[in-house]
This record gives structure tokens, C-alpha cells and sequence, in this order.
């Protein structure tokens, strides 16, 4: 999936997602582009971590990749991705989840 930017070149959502799926630590994730406060668009992405979850070793080997010209904005820890039974994460039901932990910019 291919996703445009006013600010930022094409950003590829679906290998983006990979990458942090392949980290250590991270059981599943998803992201998601969401407006802020402002009204200006973000990149989240909602991580369910495994026990050996480290978020400066996730952040930290996200932004070091040279494959993308956007990483998240923030990172969100959750218990679960809520699915829809078309498959698809439910990212009015993502919103509603509490963080597991605090937000990690």
C-alpha cells in the first residue's frame, strides 16, 4: 500500500509494518495515519510487545533504516490489534484500546 504525503515522498505503509514486525520483541503491530490535535497528520503505530520488547532498540532500528523516508510519529503499545472479519485492523476499535504502557515518541 502506497501512501502520499503532502510533506513526504511515498511512504510504504505495508513494508514499513514488516520492518517492525521483524523486530525482536514486537509480537504484532499495525500502523495507522491519523490526525493530530492540530489537524496534522501522523503515522502511528500500535505494537503488541512480547516480553523481551525494547522500545529503544525498535525506535532506534526504525529511524536507522535507510529504506524509509517516514518513520511513526509514535509508537503506541497495546495488548492486542482489534481485527474486523474482513481481516483488516479496526482502527476506530484501535483507538478505543488502552495503552499498555505510555506512548513511546
Amino acid at each position: 500500500m502506497q501512501v502520499t504525503f503532502e510533506q513526504f515522498h511515498d511512504l510504504d505503509l505495508a513494508g514499513l509494518e514488516s520492518a517492525i514486525l521483524e523486530q525482536p520483541g514486537v509480537h504484532d503491530a499495525t500502523l495507522v495515519l491519523r490526525n493530530d490535535k492540530n489537524d496534522e497528520c501522523m503515522l502511528v503505530a500500535y505494537v503488541v510487545p512480547d516480553s523481551d520488547f525494547c522500545a529503544d532498540r525498535l525506535r532506534d532500528s526504525i529511524r536507522s533504516s535507510s529504506r524509509f523516508s517516514k518513520t511513526p510519529d509514535i509508537y503506541l503499545l497495546v495488548s492486542r490489534i482489534p481485527i474486523r472479519s474482513d481481516g483488516t485492523p479496526d482502527e476506530i476499535e484501535l483507538c478505543r484500546l488502552p495503552a499498555v504502557d505510555d506512548q513511546l515518541a
